[in-house]
């Protein structure tokens, strides 16, 4: 919210990532497993991932608790550079029978004002969760969802429609 660039990303290492440039600031979150799919910052400004531990996170940004240091290459040759590293809170998790894989979509979900997440993991299920982590509906299928959903009004008739697709080949 403060209009600089942000990159958030996930890691083998079962870390979140939120790396930061000016000032060079990391925030980070540990999960049980590895963070390939991709995160997402929704209207609040939580972060939004899944891991292969299973779960879906909504974690929010912490204040600084360490720093670490880097060598960087400057014009005037190899620097030593002190980075704040800050906690990444966790506000909620949910947890699925498969690992997910894919990034979320977090938003309206059953009309304004109704914040939600929906994302698809390997237990062959697309959740619809609310932000509190309550369940809206779950729809099973017969292969893993490791697709991320696409939510629009597609036949235009006011009402969005959740567009994804599973390891079987079907949207």
């Amino acid at each position: 919210n403060d209009e600089k660039y942000e990159i958030i990303i996930g890691g083998e290492d079962n870390y979140v990532y939120i790396l930061k440039n000016p000032p060079h600031k990391v925030w980070r979150y540990m999960t049980l497993g590895d963070v390939t799919a991709t995160p997402m910052i929704n209207s609040e400004g939580h972060v939004v991932v899944g891991s292969h531990d299973k779960k879906l996170y909504k974690l929010s940004i912490g204040s600084a608790d360490s720093s670490i240091t880097r060598r960087v290459k400057t014009p005037s040759g190899w620097e030593t550079e002190t980075i704040s590293t800050t906690a990444l809170i966790h506000q909620m998790n949910f947890t699925t029978s498969g690992p997910i894989l894919s990034s979320a979509y977090a938003g309206d979900i059953t009309g304004p004002d109704s914040k939600g997440i929906i994302f698809g993991s390997n237990d062959n299920t697309l959740y619809i969760i609310f932000d509190n982590g309550s369940v809206k509906k779950r729809y099973t299928l017969s292969k893993d969802i490791e697709s991320s959903p696409s939510v629009a009004d597609i036949d235009g008739n006011n009402v969005s429609d959740i567009v994804f697709g599973d390891n079987d080949g079907m949207i």
